[in-house]
């Protein structure tokens, strides 16, 4: 049985970032690629997009009902949330209107973290996250 290293909900947002990052690169290289093809009138499919959505499409689903308060609590969680309303929501619904319903919400958190100088606490990397 392997070990969960990060099974409280609080630290939820921790895991997911870490995981994230960590393949950011390897997601931002097949995105180069382009998406897959299928059958002709077939929605198209991003090579990670059955993926992101076994593993986080139940978070992000959480996250767009309400934003957790230990998710909003320092730089890096609330990073975490942007992430997944602003960059999931993107992948999960592509050619959909879905894909940008929750841009408010995270530009309001995006305000927020600047606004309480939490971007200046961010790495370089993160803040490109941030500021997307």
């Amino acid at each position: 049985m392997r070990r969960r290293l990060f099974h409280r909900a609080q630290d939820k947002w921790r895991f997911f970032l870490f995981l994230y990052l960590q393949r950011s690169r390897r997601v931002q290289v097949l995105a180069q690629q382009g998406p897959q093809h299928g059958k002709p009138g077939k929605q198209r499919q991003h090579p990670d997009q059955h993926i992101l959505a076994s593993r986080f499409g139940q978070l992000h689903g959480a996250l767009v009902r309400a934003v957790p308060t230990n998710w909003t609590t320092t730089p890096r969680s609330l990073l975490s949330a942007v992430i997944v309303l602003d960059q999931f929501s993107r992948n999960l619904f592509r050619d959909d209107a879905r894909a940008f319903a929750q841009d408010t919400v995270a530009l309001a958190l995006t305000k927020n973290a600047i606004a309480r100088g939490w971007d200046t606490d961010l790495s370089a990397r993160e803040k490109q996250f941030l500021y997307m």
